[in-house]
């Protein structure tokens, strides 16, 4: 404790202490709303954020209580003061402890708090301005103010007088500190200018007025210096991330905390902060004890950039028989870049010429199949940034086999294609050359069908398997369409004797080839005929005499022949015998028989013949008719 003289200054701008209504409180015995430091104050060993105000000039540091209500006002007023005050008050502060109250004629009373200056050096005022002691004066006695100090935790009490004189109806006032503990207090034994402050003798009648100016304090002593033990983080952490705090440090409670260092502190008063906006340098915490003593300590603070976004390339296809492919990855401009393999026939990291190079040279060590390769750009302790890209590597096509020529009609242009079935890659028909443009119904079919091909000649189509970017197979097959034979036609009908031939006399034909043929007759023996494939052949029947159908066919495979057949007759030689000789006399008739192999015509003579055409009948020679 100290008394040492100064100057009154009034408070200015602060707010008015409210109990229920502003007015309220000018009354005798009121005790205030809660009211906000705006720190943490230090008493006693304790930290205090709010307080509250008694309109009997005491401040109490026990804001969950209502004294009025509990114990009845003599809880606050003179009836009850140092060294046994009930502990709904416990622990205060008292600048002037008297039945006081707020003056209602002269000079009009007002009571006002304020927290003015910055962290950690903020200090709280209560001034009761104005004010009547005890509350029966007339007008007002006193005007004084109580000053809590943040960090130094130092206790002000500072005074002016009024014009009116005390009350002295009252049995005196009380200044000075009371702890939590009942009997542990500082009690001023006078208003003078040196007083001094007891623990042991409590001095609850001072009727005297402070002067003017004068200021008793109250300073921390005994305080253990503040020791830090560590200041620790979250580092490294990745930029924009929050960044975490922690001091960890001993000493005389309450202590108070200031950080400094880049960014935005979420509280710079308290012992683990975060921090936006970090970079990388050293934070320092600043810890207080109670008694204004400090020590820093310091963290040292690394910020790592974000990786730069990995983007691992296109997707690239090549051939089992290509030994490599380059990668086209993105450099990174924070962090470093790094190739695997996710999945694939074979994932090991060999296959990369470097697994840092984001151009490296991949070779695929397990043949045929996709392989998925990821580009990650790392900057610790950052989230990873990946990218992935597809190697597909394909084997090389099946070998085509067209499949064998074909011949087809002409008049129906259709052929079926017979290729052969594409184990690996696709197959796809395509028409080379020919006489006219055919379609290809289903390209991708190895059996696909083929129509338009009606205009005779060669046509000449490709099966081609393909599986990019392996070189291709393709194999060729040639389709022959063939026109339809010329129409056959025979000759005419004829008759020979048996001992005769016949020439032929067929059509030459212009398309395909003729042939003829016994369909039927005495003998049906090819080689009755001089040749088989002339029209114009000569056929000596073999079988004697009959009829002989003779087929002249002519054939362009594979088309259907056209036929076209012809009678030949072959007779045998004729044989006849008159009979007789026959003597008549005169014209008698006389009756004539001849023998004869087929029918005959008699003829000769003067007379008539009773039938011309029957082997046996009757001549009658005429009148005149003498001789043979």
């Amino acid at each position: 404790f100290s008394a040492v003289s100064g100057s009154y200054t009034q408070l200015a701008g602060g707010t008015n202490v409210t109990s229920g209504t502003a007015a309220a409180f000018l009354a005798d015995e009121v005790h205030s709303d809660a009211i906000s430091l705006g720190f943490l104050f230090g008493f006693d060993g304790v930290a205090y954020s709010q307080v509250k105000v008694n309109s009997n000039g005491f401040i109490s540091l026990d804001i969950t209580d209502d004294p009025a209500s509990l114990n009845g006002s003599n809880t606050m007023d003179h009836n009850d003061k140092f060294p046994s005050t009930k502990p709904e008050l416990r622990p205060i502060i008292c600048p002037l402890w008297e039945d006081l109250a707020g003056a209602t004629t002269g000079n009009a009373s007002v009571a006002t708090y304020l927290t003015s200056g910055s962290a950690p050096n903020r200090v709280f005022t209560v001034e009761w301005r104005n004010w009547r002691w005890d509350h029966t004066a007339t007008n007002s006695v006193i005007t004084f103010q109580c000053k809590l100090y943040e960090t130094t935790n130092v206790i002000e009490f500072i005074y002016r007088q009024d014009a009116t004189a005390i009350n002295n109806s009252s049995s005196g006032a009380t200044i000075g500190l009371l702890a939590g503990t009942s009997g542990s207090f500082y009690s001023l034994n006078n208003t003078g200018t040196s007083p001094t402050a007891s623990t042991s003798t409590a001095t609850n009648t001072l009727t005297s007025k402070p002067a003017t100016g004068q200021l008793y304090r109250f300073t921390p002593s005994g305080c253990t210096a503040p020791s830090i033990s560590s200041t620790t983080s979250n580092s490294p952490i990745c930029a924009g991330s929050t960044l975490n705090l922690t001091t960890t440090a001993s000493g005389t409670a309450p202590l108070k905390y200031s950080w400094a260092g880049t960014g935005t502190v979420s509280d710079p008063t308290i012992s683990n902060p975060t921090v936006t906006g970090a970079a990388t340098g050293t934070y320092t915490a600043t810890v207080w004890n109670w008694c204004g003593t400090s020590t820093t300590g310091n963290a040292s603070i690394t910020v790592s950039a974000a990786p730069t976004t990995a983007s691992a390339g296109i997707n690239q296809t090549i051939c089992t028989t290509t030994s490599s492919v380059t990668l086209a990855a993105n450099t990174p401009s924070a962090g470093t870049g790094a190739w695997s393999v996710v999945s694939g026939p074979s994932t090991l990291t060999s296959q990369f010429s470097s697994l840092s190079n984001p151009t490296a040279t991949f070779t695929p060590a397990g043949g045929a199949g996709t392989y998925n390769l990821q580009w990650t750009i790392s900057s610790s302790p950052c989230t990873a940034s990946t990218s992935t890209v597809n190697i597909v590597v394909n084997a090389p096509p099946t070998t085509a086999a067209a499949g064998s020529p074909q011949t087809i009609c002409a008049t129906a242009g259709t052929a079926t294609m017979a290729g052969n079935t594409a184990t690996t890659g696709t197959g796809a028909w395509s028409f080379i050359s020919g006489p006219a443009t055919p379609t290809i119904t289903t390209p991708a079919s190895a059996t696909s069908g083929i129509t338009g091909m009606t205009t005779a000649g060669n046509y000449v189509f490709q099966w081609t398997i393909s599986n990019a970017p392996c070189t291709a197979s393709s194999s060729q097959v040639t389709v022959t369409a063939n026109p339809a034979p010329t129409t056959a036609s025979a000759g005419g009908t004829q008759t020979i004797c048996a001992n005769a031939s016949a020439t032929l006399a067929a059509n030459t034909p212009s398309v395909g080839t003729g042939a003829w043929s016994v369909t039927s007759g005495p003998s049906t023996l090819a080689s009755q005929f001089s040749s088989i494939s002339s029209p114009t052949a000569t056929f000596t029947p073999a079988g004697g005499a009959g009829t002989y159908t003779l087929r002249w066919t002519i054939s362009n495979s594979p088309c259907s022949a056209s036929a076209s057949s012809v009678t030949i007759t072959v007779n045998t030689p004729a044989t006849a015998n008159a009979g007789g000789p026959y003597t008549v006399c005169g014209n008698t008739a006389v009756a004539i028989t001849a023998t004869a192999n087929r029918a005959g015509t008699w003829s000769g003579g003067a007379g008539p013949f009773a039938s011309a055409t029957s082997t046996s009948t009757t001549y009658t020679p005429t009148a005149g008719e003498i001789g043979t």
